[in-house]
């Protein structure tokens, strides 16, 4: 259920005097010791699949409050999941999102009498494999939605 996160959002992206510029409101679940999952509704979005941000912060605040004790943590995420690195040096943290850059395929055009046609497009593999993952992602998170 994510009325109150939406509710809490809304309060303190609006005139208020606890974050006057508006803030994203992240709600995390523990899963194991070394993974998260993490819904996040960014100011000025909404809820969104996935927020850098957000992951790398949680990761960090899971880690100070114990929830995970591993220094790498699996983030899962609606959009997905990514793996963040925390890790603690004495008197400061240092933080590490983990991910990828995808190329989603091959497009080709043809632009005739200032019109553009797609000719051509090809999935990339990459995608397709990422696909794949993110129904594995979504069978382990489903509960969570």
């Amino acid at each position: 259920n994510t009325l109150h996160q939406e509710q809490l959002a809304a309060y303190l992206n609006s005139e208020n005097e606890y974050c006057p510029d508006g803030v994203n409101v992240s709600y995390v679940q523990p899963l194991s010791p070394d993974e998260i999952f993490v819904r996040t509704f960014e100011r000025g979005v909404g809820f969104t699949n996935a927020c850098g941000t957000a992951m790398t912060a949680s990761a960090l605040i899971a880690s100070i409050e114990g929830f995970i004790t591993n220094s790498k943590v699996t983030v899962y995420n609606p959009g997905g999941f990514v793996q963040c690195e925390v890790k603690n040096c004495g008197d400061s943290w240092e933080l590490a999102l983990i991910g990828n850059a995808t190329v989603l395929g091959d497009y080709e055009y043809d632009l005739q009498d200032e019109k553009i046609q797609l000719v051509h497009f090809q999935l990339a593999e990459e995608q397709i494999q990422y696909e794949k993952c993110k129904l594995f992602v979504k069978d382990k998170i489903e509960s969570f939605l």
